[in-house]
Order: C-alpha cells, then sequence, then structure tokens
C-alpha cells in the first residue's frame, strides 16, 4: 500500500499530467511510497472517487487547473465525505491566486501556492512523521530548478506512443496577458546550458533506446556539468546502451570510449583505444598542426 498518491484531471487522456511527474520525481525518500494516477474531466466523479479509495492512502494531492476546478471539488467534497481521516493537499495554479476565498479550501487539509515540486514531499514528510503544521495556506514560492530531479523518465513507453508529453525550458511568462495566471510567475528562469543538455538526455533516455548518438552535447559546459553529464552517459552506457559520441573533450571521451574513431577532412585517420588516440602522430598533427607531433617527441624525450 502506498502511503502517498498523486493526482490530477486532464483535459483529456491525451494530456500527460508534468506536473505530477515533476513532484514524483523529487519525493525524495518518499518516492517509493508514492503513486500517481492520472484521471480525466470526462469520467465520472464517484468512479474517480471510488479509485482514490481503493488505493488505501494516508495523502492526496491534487493537481488544480482551470479546465478541472469544478470536477476536482466534487471529487474532494466526496473524499472528505468519505474518508475524512485522508489528508487532502491542494495545488496548482487554480489555487495558487485568491487562495483565502477559494471555495476548494473548506475540503482541502492544506493547500500549497506556488511552485510544490519539493514544498509537496517536504509537507508529507512532515505529516507520515506525526507533524502538523499549523498553517493550512503554505507559500511555496519559487524553486531553483537548477535543484530539481527531472521527470522525464516517468514518461512510459505507452505516454512517448500515445499521449502529449511536455518538455519543459523555462518557467515563467514574459507577458501579462490578463486571462492567463501564468502571467502573474514572476521572474521568468531559463535553464543553464547544462540543465538543457540534461532535459535533452532524459528525454532520449526515457524512450529506453538500443543505441544513442550524442553530438557534441558537453560543448559550453562548465566542469562541474561536464562531470555530471559524463557519469549520466556512463551509466546508460553500463546498463547495455550503445552510445556512439561525437565529442572534442578529450578528457570525456577518455572517461567513456572503449574504440575511437577520428575523423579529419571527411577521412578516417585513426582508430584505437583513448590512449593509443592521444599518441596517434596524425591525431596530434590534425588537431595541433603540423609538426606538433615531432615537437610533442622532442620535449618528451627532453623529459624522460
Amino acid at each position: 500500500m502506498s502511503k502517498v498518491l498523486l493526482t490530477t484531471l486532464t483535459a483529456k487522456y491525451i494530456h500527460a499530467g508534468f506536473g505530477l511527474r515533476y513532484i514524483l520525481a523529487n519525493m525524495g525518500g518518499l518516492r517509493g511510497q508514492t503513486v500517481m494516477r492520472e484521471f480525466d474531466i470526462n469520467q465520472k466523479p464517484l468512479e474517480i472517487t471510488e479509485k482514490i479509495l481503493a488505493e488505501k492512502p494516508v495523502i492526496v494531492g491534487f493537481g488544480v487547473y482551470i479546465w478541472n476546478v469544478t470536477e476536482t471539488h466534487e471529487v474532494v467534497s466526496a473524499l472528505r465525505r468519505i474518508a475524512p481521516d485522508i489528508k487532502i493537499i491542494l495545488g496548482g495554479p487554480e489555487v495558487s491566486y485568491e487562495t483565502e476565498t477559494h471555495p476548494l479550501l473548506p475540503y482541502a487539509d492544506y493547500i500549497i501556492k506556488g511552485e510544490a515540486d519539493m514544498a509537496f514531499a517536504q509537507l508529507c514528510s512532515k505529516l507520515l512523521g506525526g507533524i502538523t503544521p499549523e498553517e493550512k495556506i503554505i507559500d511555496a514560492g519559487f524553486v531553483d530548478i537548477a535543484q530539481l530531479a527531472l521527470p522525464y523518465g516517468l514518461y512510459s513507453e505507452d505516454d512517448i506512443a500515445h499521449r502529449i508529453v511536455y518538455v519543459e525550458a523555462s518557467r515563467g511568462c514574459p507577458f501579462t496577458c490578463e486571462f492567463c495566471l501564468s502571467s502573474l510567475d514572476i521572474p521568468v528562469r531559463h535553464y543553464s546550458t547544462g540543465m538543457f543538455v540534461r532535459l535533452a538526455f532524459a528525454t532520449s533516455t526515457a524512450v529506453d533506446p538500443q543505441i544513442l548518438l550524442l553530438d557534441e552535447v558537453m560543448a559550453g559546459l562548465n566542469p562541474s556539468e561536464l562531470g555530471e553529464i559524463v557519469s549520466m552517459i556512463r551509466a546508460v552506457r553500463d546498463g547495455g546502451v550503445t552510445i556512439l559520441l561525437i565529442e572534442h573533450i578529450m578528457a570525456a571521451v577518455a572517461a567513456l570510449a572503449e574504440e575511437v574513431n577520428v575523423m579529419a577532412e571527411g577521412a578516417l585517420i585513426a582508430r584505437g583505444t583513448p590512449t593509443q588516440i592521444a599518441r596517434d602522430p596524425a591525431v596530434v598533427e590534425a588537431y595541433l598542426g603540423h609538426g606538433a607531433a615531432a615537437r610533442m617527441a622532442q620535449s618528451g624525450a627532453r623529459h624522460a
């Protein structure tokens, strides 16, 4: 039995719940005690309630949006009547503004305003540990997106084949459309180059590939990001995936490759292990210019 159930009602089955996956990815030590269940607004509220109760959760978290607020109200009110001991936590854009007067407030044990990626897990940890926060409305504010675990591994093969899946490139919105709550999410935050690489890598590995082509994915990364990406690639490689890596950063190539092929001007000039390639005169000449191999040999002889 899972103690925590994450759920939302999507507009249609084809839409995968992106916010749920972000929260699940960041549940930390509670990840193994948490399940995600997606419904859609075309299902009967009583049917949804019954399926939630069948899981026997201690805590239920709902993502509330403009398209599901009415249906969520029906489900939450039914849960409160039938199972009053279940802790109900609400979050999402639709309850993050004018929260104190929101119609769903009386049915919730807690409402998390703002970005709940980490705040939800923190609240669940307290509740399951016997701590009852006094404040019913919790303002999570903004998270540091660089610290978030990415959710893309939580897309299933069925999701990728049959549903609309979402990728986040930034948070917030630079526009101020009066009808949209996203216009209130200031400041706009963009992912760093390293985060974009992590995002792209996570998305590509979510489809469980047999062969993965990585074309200069480490360009522009700082040393910390470079080490992280090398570790991610090594883990995928060790899991049985064949990696075709096109890369100019030799430290990364040496750390990952079993065989290196060097191309220059459209022709293959060397093939071997990373150690062999680093010492190959043709490779040295191609990278450092004519005469570089001889100069390196002479320098090595003087220091021998």
